[in-house]
């Protein structure tokens, strides 16, 4: 290295020292500034709340209290169970109360409360019997559902009839088909893609 680049690094070097004290000093000033303009009159400075914009967006969600409180007032029994869901983009409380004999899912609004449904599952010991088996109601909904497979029948009261739910998968769509206990009619199909709760 020349004398001449020795001479140059060192006055770059002493430069860039110059120029950061001058900004240390520079902004210390701002900061003694700004409080004595904020402190005049002895009054310190107001405090001003900041509400970030994800904070601001956050809904406001009925609570799990008053969503147990709407459940009750649908199904009576002992709450079991309670679980925030997110179905379809609705997001809802699941409440499920256990009848004795029978269990009830009411869901309810998240945001506003209101009931979106009830299912019952009907203990089979309460039933007496019915002129469809459950063999049957199975047939019947397998002429609908042409293909899947079977994963689960249960006794459920849809709008007051019992009926079969009779369930079956098909890549990752499940597929609900309510037949009647006393016609064989199907009361009801329900599609469902993949698992969202």
């Amino acid at each position: 290295m020349t004398k001449m680049q020795e001479v140059l690094n060192m006055n770059t070097n002493a430069i860039k020292g110059v120029l950061g004290i001058f900004v240390v000093l520079l902004v210390g000033t701002m900061a003694l500034f700004v409080g004595a303009v904020v402190e005049q009159n002895n009054q310190p400075a107001p405090i001003v709340p900041v509400v970030t914009t994800a904070a601001a967006a956050q809904p406001t969600y009925v609570g799990e209290p008053r969503a147990i409180e709407i459940a009750k007032s649908v199904a009576s029994g002992k709450v079991v169970e309670v679980e925030l869901q997110n179905k379809n983009g609705i997001v809802m409380y699941a409440v499920e109360i256990d009848g004795g004999g029978t269990e009830t899912e009411v869901k309810i609004d998240a945001l506003t409360g209101k009931v979106l449904g009830t299912e019952t599952e009907v203990e089979p010991s309460t039933v007496g019997p019915h002129p469809i088996s459950e063999e049957e109601a199975i047939a019947i909904a397998r002429q609908v559902v042409k293909s899947g497979t079977l994963t689960e029948v249960e006794l459920e009261a849809e709008n007051g009839v019992l009926v079969y739910a009779v369930e079956f998968a098909d890549n990752g769509r499940e597929t609900e088909v309510m037949v009647s206990m006393d016609t064989g009619a199907i009361v009801a199909i329900e599609h469902e893609e993949g698992d969202d709760d």
